[in-house]
């Protein structure tokens, strides 16, 4: 028994001597069969010898992968790396068997040629790119399966719907090319990295573990980025969910303002609008773009670009009339009939708050008053023309602006009144609340049967309403005249427990407002 143990350690000494010497030839699968075997079970300790792993691992690479899948890959470099360092910094897994210096070390075979090193990387990035190309297979247009979606810029939403269908089929696929890329993404070149979030962005994967080093990756590579893939990625990255500064790439768009083109400040903008905080890197890197930005309006075929502009200016408090009335006045000269409602309401916002606190240049300017006020004036023209086909939930929005405006705004507050009296069913407790609050500081609107179908709405839905929006809702009606004995009876009657359950307290808190 002995005897047979002995002849069958003998055998794997000498197979596993013969790997060492390299008199054995692999072919990648039979690489990727030992490795399996080391990961799953490995019951002959193969993971302890070092020369044969090393050795091994030098086949693999001298055959650049060639006949495996990405996740064989993964496999095998995941094995081979660990369990056997061949790393070339290491000198013992870099220096081949047989070379001169290891016979300088006391090697004993007199081989002639020494073996070239092989940098493992260069595998790694070949494994990467496969990952990366299997993610923009399932990301090309289902419409054209020749095209290669790296190659456009925003799809049209049907096409990126259609992916997006695609994406969630294939979500397992995704998400295992998204881990072998963790770590196999150091290896990528600034522009691949790009391509990657790119390419994630356009299948909408939403994965916040996976984010943090996409982000991370993205910021290492940001300088080196071109302009106008920083700008991509930028947006890319916030479409994402990423929250973070990203100081590297907003000082890279920064230090390049110049250079961008006019899909490049949109990119910019667009991701100016999709954060979620405030930064001093977004801050610089603004007040670099918005000359640029300013410059290039007339490009622009919508009215799209001069909000995105005006309301990251907005946030940021410039103010300029130098930055602002440009804009404003080539909205007006373009699109005065066809500004969207969507646009209107923050054009004609951000043209009252530079008037109301914006640079004193205005006040001491009389010509530049006066185009301002022209501005003013278009916008509550085109409003005038929307309201009666506006959607409802605007209407809050649209009483704050108009409260606001240094203008006669009669015939729009008479439109708006028109239609709440037809439509405030529609409104949720909180904006109808709002738009008694806002009336109630708006003399004309007393007695107005417009009031009273809010008021009916209100009691109406009374019981989804928390006791501080009923509170002001009260008030403001108080204010208006509108407190009826049935109105107080219905809110006592319907109330919930805690929420005004006696009609005393309803008069009590009317004679604190009047």
């Amino acid at each position: 028994m002995f005897r047979r143990v002995g002849v069958r350690l003998h055998g794997l000494h000498t197979l596993i001597k013969a790997v060492e010497e390299h008199r054995v030839v692999f072919v990648p699968d039979d690489i990727f069969k030992i490795c399996a075997l080391i990961k799953k079970e490995d019951v002959l300790e193969l993971s302890k010898e070092p020369l044969f792993l090393a050795s091994l691992s030098r086949s693999y690479y001298s055959l650049e992968g060639a006949g495996t899948n990405p996740f064989q890959k993964s496999l095998i470099e995941s094995t081979l790396p660990r369990v056997a360092g061949t790393d070339p910094s290491d000198a013992t897994a870099a220096v081949p068997v047989g070379s001169s210096s290891m016979r300088g070390r006391g090697d004993p075979r007199s081989a002639t040629t020494p073996t070239s090193s092989i940098d493992p990387s260069a595998s790694q990035v070949v494994a990467a790119r496969e990952y990366l190309n299997e993610l923009w297979r399932i990301a090309r247009s289902p419409h054209d399966p020749s095209h290669d979606a790296r190659d456009e810029g925003a799809g049209t939403e049907e096409e990126e719907q259609a992916v997006r269908e695609v994406a969630l089929a294939d979500q397992e696929t995704i998400h295992t090319c998204v881990r072998a890329l963790e770590t196999l993404a150091r290896f990528f070149s600034p522009q691949e990295t790009a391509s990657l979030i790119k390419c994630l962005t356009k299948l909408g994967y939403q994965n916040h573990a996976d984010l943090v080093w996409i982000t991370r990756r993205a910021t290492e590579v940001g300088a080196s980025l071109a302009p106008s893939e920083a700008c991509h990625v930028l947006l890319s990255l916030r479409h994402l969910g990423s929250t973070d500064s990203l100081t590297a790439i907003n000082h890279r768009i920064a230090a390049n303002a110049e250079a961008l083109t006019f899909v490049d400040v949109l990119h910019v903008l667009q991701a100016f609008e999709l954060e979620t905080h405030t930064s001093p890197s977004t801050l610089h890197s603004l007040q670099r773009v918005v000359r640029r930005a300013v410059g290039m309006v007339e490009q622009s075929t919508t009215t799209r670009y001069h909000t995105l502009l005006l309301r990251s200016c907005a946030r940021y408090s410039i103010h300029q009339p130098t930055v602002v009335v440009p804009v404003l006045m080539d909205v007006v000269r373009r699109f005065r009939r066809t500004v969207p409602e969507a646009d209107l309401l923050p054009l004609l916002f951000t043209t009252c708050d530079m008037y109301l606190v914006g640079d004193r240049a205005i006040q001491h300017n009389a010509a530049l008053q006066q185009r301002v006020t022209a501005i003013l004036t278009a916008f509550t023209e085109r409003l005038e023309e929307l309201i009666p086909y506006m959607d409802a939930q605007r209407f809050d929005h649209i009483i704050d602006t108009l409260s606001l405006l240094p203008l006669d705004v009669t015939r729009a507050m008479q439109l708006l009144f028109q239609r709440l009296e037809q439509d405030s069913g529609l409104l949720p407790p909180p904006r109808l609340a709002r738009c008694i609050q806002l009336l109630s500081s708006y003399p004309p609107a007393k007695g107005h049967p417009c009031v009273v179908a809010l008021a009916f709405a209100v009691t109406a839905r009374v019981e989804i309403f928390d006791r501080a929006l009923l509170e002001g809702v009260v008030l403001s009606l108080a204010q208006q005249g509108f407190f009826t004995e049935t109105f107080c009876n219905r809110l006592g009657l319907l109330g919930p427990g805690g929420r005004f359950e006696e009609v005393d307290a309803l008069f009590a808190l009317s004679s604190v407002a009047i």
